[in-house]
């Protein structure tokens, strides 16, 4: 469930709908369906989420995989079948995103996506669908890379007893049920606690956290030092079952525990056993708890949704996840904002003192087509590398031309700079773009991730970056493979 306008968007497959409470009586009498043809399937595997991407878009995690998918306000019919996918609600559209997510997609405040299956905990989505499909000449890197090492089944440490299972018999103690990953966003439980990944683990009664280290655009994980053969939240009862984490607009940590005695799929679970078992024992006793520091207790979260236009942009400053995604997903709710907020949110992209802030104000921008060149030039001449990226992004659409501002961003030291670069380079169909990407690669030849980069954006571009790579790069096994993949792309 996720609050939406004046209601909520649900998902309840095979559909995706909005429900409003017209009447106040506290049941929605209006259910308008959005989409549908989601795979029906057991709980874990349904479509799922929700979260709001920076880019003013709501991201879900597919559970199983779906196949084509009916935009119901436009009659348009998407395949999604692999991957997760992302909507528009208010212009009926969907696009399939890289990789599938088993329960719950989670996203850094620099906007890096996550995911998680049963038995991988963790895995970064590094590369996005849309710049794949671009090129269908060369083979696409696997866009998920996986965090934890091990990647598959990494041990646990739960305090409660150890109970008998049905299958996986060598999955005892090691993650079998991981979902629901959480970056959480804010500073209030300490800093070894923000940025970091909490993962549930409801079998084992625990949630788990993940150090992430950031690894040229990706990350590597490790357990915290204190962690090592404990976790971060556990239970020695058997029926805490966490399976929903989220930042919460206090500051505290709220876990969604489904409290149940049996968190295995029947059909898993022998006959014989479930004649012996009330399977629904829990149901209705759910709960959610807030985690929190004693010197931090949760403050009192204000209704954003009375705020005025000029009173939510500054919101968009403020330390907490929770508090900057809703203003910003109320900026862009409500159509057309005062002439004053849009001034505050330029003002606040060119000089504002929170680079979380200027992020949030460039998508918002975006959102009301208010995203000016000079605005984006500022962005793009920015010294936090964060922000200069998020810039390159959003103004993707906006680039006709390699500006002064773009072509510097060639030389910057971050990779994570020259990586979107690389990537957005391939909007524009100018030779000075081909020219600037093959700069890119020849300096970056080692990286696989610049590779594929440049590779995605080689489409119109590739006889030209295919001349400048025999020119300048030395000979190596490298550079035989990009020449292929480059007069593959030139044929193609």
């Amino acid at each position: 469930v996720m609050p939406w306008h004046n209601g909520a968007l649900i998902s309840d497959a095979p559909d995706v709908f909005y429900a409003v409470d017209t009447d106040g009586d506290g049941e929605a009498d209006v259910r308008d369906v959005l989409y549908s043809g989601f795979v029906e399937s057991n709980p874990q595997h349904r479509v799922n989420g929700f979260a709001w991407g920076l880019d003013n878009w709501i991201y879900l995690a597919a559970g199983a995989s779906s196949g084509d998918i009916t935009c119901v306000r436009t009659g348009t019919v998407v395949n999604v079948s692999g991957r997760d996918m992302r909507i528009s609600p208010d212009k009926g559209l969907i696009e399939p995103i890289s990789g599938r997510t088993q329960y719950g997609r989670s996203r850094d405040d620099w906007g890096n996506w996550f995911g998680n299956t049963n038995s991988e905990p963790l895995f970064h989505f590094a590369i996005e669908d849309r710049y794949l499909r671009r090129n269908p000449y060369v083979p696409s890197p696997e866009p998920r890379v996986q965090i934890p090492d091990p990647p598959h089944a990494p041990p646990v440490y739960p305090s409660s007893r150890t109970l008998d299972r049905f299958n996986d018999l060598f999955a005892l103690n090691r993650f079998t049920s991981a979902c629901s990953p959480l970056i959480f966003r804010d500073h209030t439980l300490g800093e070894d606690v923000y940025g970091a990944a909490l993962i549930c683990e409801p079998v084992h009664n625990l949630v788990s956290r993940l150090m992430l280290t950031p690894d040229g655009i990706t990350f590597r994980g490790s357990r915290h030092p204190s962690e090592q053969h404990s976790e971060f939240v556990s239970s020695r009862d058997n029926w805490f079952r966490p399976t929903r984490l989220i930042t919460g607009p206090d500051g505290a940590l709220w876990v969604s525990d489904m409290y149940r005695m049996v968190i295995e799929h029947p059909e898993w679970i022998p006959e014989a056993w479930q004649a012996k078992l009330d399977l629904y024992a829990g149901h209705d006793k759910g709960r959610i708890y807030r985690m929190y520091r004693d010197d931090t207790p949760p403050v009192a979260a204000p209704d954003l949704s009375q705020f005025s236009d000029e009173n939510l942009v500054a919101q968009l400053n403020h330390p907490n996840g929770w508090r900057r995604d809703t203003a910003h997903m109320l900026l862009t709710e409500r159509g057309d904002i005062s002439p004053a907020a849009i001034g505050a949110l330029a003002e606040m992209v060119m000089e504002g003192s929170s680079v979380l802030g200027r992020i949030h104000a460039l998508s918002v921008l975006e959102a009301h087509g208010k995203l000016a060149p000079n605005v984006i030039d500022a962005a793009l001449r920015a010294d936090d590398p964060r922000l200069v990226r998020h810039a390159i992004r959003m103004g993707e659409s906006h680039f006709r031309e390699i500006s002064p501002e773009l072509e510097a961003l060639a030389d910057k030291d971050d990779v994570g700079v020259r990586y979107q670069l690389a990537l957005s380079l391939g909007e524009i169909p100018t030779p000075q773009a081909a020219d600037v990407l093959a700069e890119l690669l020849v300096r970056d030849a080692d990286d696989s991730w610049i590779r594929a980069a440049v590779l995605s954006s080689s489409l119109g571009h590739a006889d030209r970056i295919l001349a400048s790579v025999l020119r300048e790069m030395p000979e190596s096994p490298q550079r035989t493979e990009l020449v292929g993949q480059l007069v593959a792309t030139a044929l193609g």
